[in-house]
C-alpha cells in the first residue's frame, strides 16, 4: 500500500514538473523576453559592426598538396603479416 502511493505521488510531482517547465517556456512573457533579447542583440552588433578590421588574406598557396602520386616507388617489396612475425 505505502509503496503503490508512493509510486503515485513521484508520478504527480514528476508530471508537475513538466507541467511547469513547459507552461513556463510556452508563455506570452517568455515570448516577449527572447524577442526583446534577440532585437538588443541586433541592435549591439550593428552598433559594433562598422568597428571591426577587415584583415587582408596572405594565406594563398601556403600549403602544398602533396599526394605522392607523382613519385613513382620502384622498392615495392612483397610483404606478409606472418612474415613479420618470424622476424
Amino acid at each position: 500500500m505505502f509503496k503503490k502511493f508512493l509510486l503515485i505521488l513521484i508520478t504527480l510531482v514528476v508530471f508537475g514538473f513538466l507541467y511547469l517547465i513547459i507552461n513556463q517556456y510556452l508563455s506570452d512573457l517568455n515570448k516577449q523576453k527572447i524577442i526583446r533579447n534577440r532585437l538588443e542583440f541586433n541592435i549591439e552588433s550593428l552598433k559594433v559592426l562598422p568597428d571591426i578590421v577587415i584583415l587582408k588574406n596572405d594565406t594563398n598557396d601556403t600549403i602544398e598538396f602533396n599526394s605522392g602520386f607523382n613519385e613513382i616507388k620502384k622498392n615495392k617489396s612483397k610483404r606478409s603479416f606472418w612474415e613479420l612475425l618470424k622476424k
